[in-house]
């Protein structure tokens, strides 16, 4: 039976196949817009294209939605996950509401119009209160949509979820509940 571990290396099959990107522009230029345009302009035509910015550790992971007619930058897709800091601790993935906050506002004041979030239920120490408060926080920001995703507990795929014990992670009913009060609360 073959599996994960029979797979050749990704830069192998990359190479192998002769495969590259269509366009990179790199990460870590997000934080200021006149640069993000400049490399953004020197990629060339950008019409309807997606830009890409996962800033780690300590920030959000964000989703930059490019529209020249609209002038630039219209969208933030943000990763909030969960505003809970033993929930944060766990995963490594600090990142208080106070910040995203401050992010939420020199989006909008630098011109950005639709500001999306993502959050993860079933993460450990994750409890349904704290994601309630979670999405009562992110709904004070006033977002245009908000994702919610179910967390995937598989360490043997991605290594940083080792330190992660299942034991820590909310039951299936507690999955559930928490998934209830979410579709109750944003519907």
């Amino acid at each position: 039976m073959s599996g994960i571990d029979d797979l050749p290396p990704l830069r192998d099959v990359i190479r192998q196949h002769d495969l590259s990107a269509r366009k990179s522009l790199g990460q870590n230029f997000l934080l200021d817009l006149n640069l993000t345009a400049r490399i953004a302009r020197a990629a060339g035509p950008l019409e309807d294209a997606t830009v890409i910015e996962i800033p780690y550790p300590g920030g959000n992971a964000v989703e930059w939605r490019y529209d020249p007619s609209l002038g630039g930058y219209v969208r933030f897709q943000g990763g909030v996950q969960e505003f809970d800091p033993t929930v944060q601790a766990a995963i490594n993935r600090i990142q208080p509401p106070e910040m995203v906050a401050r992010t939420v506002d020199w989006l909008r004041q630098s011109g950005v119009s639709r500001i999306n979030f993502d959050l993860i239920y079933g993460l450990p120490h994750q409890t349904l209160a704290s994601f309630e408060r979670t999405i009562r926080g992110v709904l004070t920001f006033g977002p245009d949509r908000i994702a919610v995703f179910n967390y995937a507990h598989v360490p043997w795929l991605k290594p940083h979820q080792k330190p992660i014990q299942q034991s820590d992670l909310p039951s299936p009913e507690e999955k559930l509940d928490i998934l209830k009060m979410t579709i109750e609360l944003l519907t």
